[in-house]
């Protein structure tokens, strides 16, 4: 999508100032430990933020969970954002007991693509946590 610059016009006095506003821009970021027991549980933290300088309508959050060859996932509804408000999700993970494993974690604001961003290419992050018996 392309980028959306808005242009406010303020006239004080006899001086005239432009605005240039560039649009929102969702990023995420996730709170995930190094390694986890088997058996132990830990709440991953999504942090979804608006780092733009202008509302962000709301959207979605994805998370991606991948162990053991497979990967599922879990989505959050995200209200829209104001310029630097961010949102937050959780997700209980819990690792397997009696075995090793690394598990990625993969957030994605704005997964379905419903906000006209000024930067689409920063909106995923990847964690990887060891599982350890």
């Amino acid at each position: 999508m392309g980028r959306h610059i808005a242009r406010l016009l303020f006239t004080v006095g006899l001086s005239a100032f432009v605005l240039a506003l560039t649009g929102p821009d969702l990023i995420t970021n996730l709170k995930v430990p190094d390694q986890l027991g088997g058996g132990q549980w830990y709440s991953i933290t999504i942090a979804t933020r608006n780092v733009g300088d202008s509302f962000a309508n709301n959207s979605t959050t994805r998370l991606e969970i991948s162990e053991n060859g497979s990967t599922t996932f879990r989505h959050f509804s995200i209200a829209g954002l104001w310029a630097n408000g961010s949102a937050y999700s959780y997700y209980n993970y819990t690792c397997i007991p009696g075995t090793n494993y690394t598990v990625t974690f993969t957030s994605v604001a704005d997964y379905y693509n419903t906000v006209n961003e000024s930067n689409e290419n920063n909106n995923d992050r990847t964690k990887n946590m060891s599982c350890i018996s």
